[in-house]
This record gives structure tokens, sequence and C-alpha cells, in this order.
């Protein structure tokens, strides 16, 4: 029997989703949208060490500098839809917000698996 759908929540998440015809303001310049499509979801959310050291460093060309990146490993039930390029993951103990870079979601022939999610955090 497979036992990878299998997690203890470490904490309880909302996904924050976003459309793309709410992202400008009245000047025209980019925003966030803090709609809450779920909230209450049992999570678990831990920081991944091999993808860190990799990853710690990352170049954003926009401001042309180097920023501190920390990447984290996610796991929520399947019952709840998470889109890659929309949502956003706020952790509702911290209040800190992740982006979502991967989902996986493994098909289980036993049972309910679970959604892998690879999130990123930039300070």
């Amino acid at each position: 029997m497979s036992v990878g759908h299998f997690f203890r929540p470490t904490t309880t998440v909302s996904i924050l989703r976003t459309t793309p015809s709410d992202l400008v303001d009245e000047y025209g310049d980019p925003k966030d949208n803090e709609e809450v499509a779920a909230s209450g979801i049992p999570c678990s959310l831990l920081m991944s060490k091999k993808i860190r050291n990799r990853d710690s460093e990352q170049h954003l060309p926009v401001d042309n500098r180097l920023t501190k990146t920390d990447v984290f490993v996610a796991r929520i039930r399947t019952r709840h839809e998470v889109q890659i390029h929309n949502d956003r993951l706020l952790d509702e103990r911290t209040g800190e917000i992740y982006l979502i870079e991967e989902v996986d979601t493994p098909v289980n022939p036993y049972g309910e698996a679970s959604t892998r999610m690879i999130l990123r955090k930039n300070y």
C-alpha cells in the first residue's frame, strides 16, 4: 500500500486567488489581490533543504539585483483546487505568503492522494 498521500498538518492555509483583470490599480501599476478562494485548509508546510541550498539566491531582472529565496514543500488534500499562475498560499498561523511554483497531484489507487506543491518565499 502506498503511503505517499499521508501527511501531518503543521498549519492551516488560505488560498489567495488572483484574477488577471483585477491586477492593476487606478494608476495602472500592478497590485496584489487578497481575495480568499478557500481558507482553513490543513497543510504540511516544510522548508526544503535540498532545494534551498541550490537556490538560496535568485536574480531578479526587473530590479537588477540578487534576492534571498527560501523554498518550501507543502501538502494539502486534493479536494482543494490550486492554480499555479493565479494562486498564492497564506499561512494562517504566521501570516506569511508563499508563491506557488509547482503543483503535483499523483493518482493513488488506495485512497485520496495529497497535492504536493513547491513554494517560494522571497525576502
